[in-house]
């Protein structure tokens, strides 16, 4: 009997100590438990001489995506017109309007980048390097006529990525010999697509948001799930790989890939000779799913909705 009467208040502390890890972890920090792996791409320097870390496979490491109670006060309302039931098309023509009411006529310009890009890109772990799309390659930040850098149609101009390509959001600095890899080609996984992610993983998620705001930004523009469009018909694709990535390579500050991501949106906002407007996939990236989920199986299946 005297055994029993030692292993009952035992069990009751193994008890109790399961008890208070599991509510530990109900109430740990969003994202505190994160790390990230390094991405070995050599040559590829931050300004401390380290690579940036990236996963180079499945989900992003990088912090949770964002909520209206983790946005700043401002940016939460900027998005005050926006309905939380609104979806699909619905969401598409409220993101576009106002879209439109803040860029208005203040488009920095494909050429006016060359300049921008030194504020929009730049290093934001420190020193004036402008950060090169897909393998972070530190360039610039003075315009050298495309020696060393050039500007990035992430929509094609033969996909009619002109109508975007005054816009900041849009185009983004590359090195000149990454620049020429890609080609006019869809973004994805499958063969005749173009992987962004190939050098750093975040990519692939920042990318998909991108091409996301230039569908809101211009209607002409459209998404497809399809991995190529020969006809030049304004479309962009793989949609349910673009909605994938979106929700596996969240946005947050985990990276330096990310944390470009996050101060060019605040800077093409806030900056004097900036635009006034946001990437509203950046602040509210499950806008993505709310508009396109539903488009098809593969979609569905994107999003969680299956």
């Amino acid at each position: 009997m005297k055994k029993r009467y030692f292993f009952i208040p035992v069990l009751m502390v193994f008890s109790l100590t399961g008890c208070m890890a599991r509510i530990a972890n109900i109430f740990r920090p969003k994202g505190s438990s994160g790390s990230s792996s390094m991405n070995s791409s050599e040559g590829t320097n931050t300004s401390s001489g380290t690579n940036s870390s990236s996963s180079s496979s499945g989900s992003s490491s990088s912090s949770s995506s964002s909520s209206s109670s983790e946005l700043p006060a401002d940016v939460v309302a900027y998005y005050s017109s926006i309905s939380d039931s609104a979806t699909e098309k619905t969401l598409l023509n409220a993101l576009h309007s106002l879209n439109d009411s803040k860029l208005g006529d203040n488009t920095v310009g494909y050429a006016g980048f060359r300049q921008f890009a030194a504020k929009s890109d730049v290093n934001p772990d420190g020193g004036n390097k402008i950060v090169g799309f897909y393998n972070n390659a530190l360039v610039g930040p003075s315009w050298d006529g495309g020696d060393t850098w050039n500007r990035e149609h992430m929509w094609p101009k033969s996909r009619k990525g002109s109508k975007v390509e005054n816009d900041a959001h849009m185009v983004r600095p590359t090195a000149t010999s990454i620049n020429s890899e890609r080609g006019n080609m869809f973004f994805g996984l499958d063969s005749g697509t173009y992987d962004p992610g190939q050098y750093y993983a975040d990519y692939r998620g920042i990318a998909a948001r991108i091409i996301f705001y230039c569908a809101i930004a211009d209607t002409d523009l459209s998404l497809v799930d399809l991995n190529n469009d020969s006809a030049d018909n304004g479309t962009m694709g793989k949609l349910s790989t673009l909605l994938k990535w979106n929700l596996d390579y969240p946005p947050g500050t985990s990276t330096l890939e990310l944390r470009v991501e996050q101060n060019r949106n605040n800077v093409i906002q806030k900056d004097p000779s900036g635009q006034g407007n946001r990437n509203p996939f950046i602040d509210h990236p499950e806008y993505a799913c709310k508009i396109w989920g539903n488009t098809n199986s593969a979609t569905k299946a994107a999003c969680g909705y299956n």
